[in-house]
């Protein structure tokens, strides 16, 4: 009777293992998927959001022509994220989209045709993949009479700067003087300044900074750059370095 007893309790002990490897450690290992299934999604809502803050644009829209019906919408990457462009907007109405712009880079979009209205302004922005909206810079383009109007024409130079006084200066075609800038005091900020300019044409450039007492040119001035509207953008860019200089 002992040793049947034994034997019993023997039974029991391996039924109970066997339990515990086909029900509880299953079940583990369930738990334990779940878990780093979770904290996996967990990251990559993470690295969204960051991607998504990370995201910088620079929008600027202009018609195929002055009397085009067709809109083509320049964007610039600032960011150091690539960025997915999936609709563009004109006022309530989108256009799907699908281009991928990587970081520092440029990309047009388009000719899209909106059927314009006489007497409509329009109000033009893209959205990402990833959420964000993103507006013209130049504001929003007037259709009247057949002809597209925009606010302005300007030239912005984007200066990095980590201290320092500036001058700038923008000339037309004929070295005339149409635009001057002067800190005034040392900024430890980078520079963003816009210069409006009357037409389209030719404009150069020239960015000094102020170094032992003179001012010196940055290593990127003089810079020509051309306004090319209605062919082109109303917006052109200007970039210089403060610390590299001639």
């Amino acid at each position: 009777m002992l040793r049947r007893r034994g034997a019993s309790n023997i039974l029991g002990v391996l039924i109970f293992i066997g339990i515990l490897f086909t029900a509880v450690i299953p079940l583990q290992l369930v738990m334990n998927q779940a878990d780093m299934y979770y904290d996996r999604k967990l990251k990559e809502a993470e690295v969204f959001d960051e991607e998504r803050v990370a995201e910088d644009l620079r929008v600027v829209v202009y018609p195929n022509s002055l009397n085009s019906s067709q809109l083509i919408i320049q964007i610039q990457n600032q960011g150091n994220v690539p960025v997915k462009i999936v609709r563009a907007w004109f006022n309530d109405v989108y256009i799907s989209d699908d281009t991928m712009i990587l970081s520092m880079d440029k990309a047009d979009i388009g000719p899209f045709a909106i059927s314009p209205e006489n007497g409509t302004y329009y109000h033009i922005f893209v959205t990402t993949e990833r959420g964000n909206t993103f507006r013209s810079i130049t504001g929003s383009i007037f259709y009247a009479d057949d002809t597209w109007y925009t606010p302005s024409l300007s030239i912005t130079v984007y200066i990095l700067n980590d201290q320092g006084q500036y001058k700038i200066w923008v000339k037309n075609g004929t070295q005339q003087q149409v635009g001057y800038w002067e800190s005034g005091g040392v900024i430890h900020n980078d520079i963003l300044q816009t210069f409006e300019v009357e037409e389209s044409g030719f404009y150069t450039v020239v960015m000094q900074k102020k170094y032992s007492g003179d001012y010196r040119e940055l290593l990127a001035s003089p810079v020509t750059v051309e306004i090319t509207w209605p062919d082109g953008p109303p917006l052109v860019y200007v970039y210089g370095d403060g610390d590299k200089l001639k």
